[in-house]
């Protein structure tokens, strides 16, 4: 009765990899995400530390 109730190693594995896919490609678009946000903000900063240091020294 177990054989019945579990599934097969090999279904069971397809089953992980197809259901752990998806949240590969998410985790790697939010990483890219982030990484574009930083940039951003690093740049953004940088712009406003320039226009601080060169208004006010």
């Amino acid at each position: 009765m177990a054989d019945l109730r579990d599934p097969p190693p090999g279904r069971q594995k397809k089953q992980n990899f197809s259901f752990f896919f998806p949240e590969l490609v998410l985790i790697f678009a939010c990483l890219v995400y982030l990484e574009i946000w930083i940039s951003y903000l690093k740049n953004s900063v940088s712009l406003y530390s320039y226009y601080q240091t060169g208004r006010g020294v």
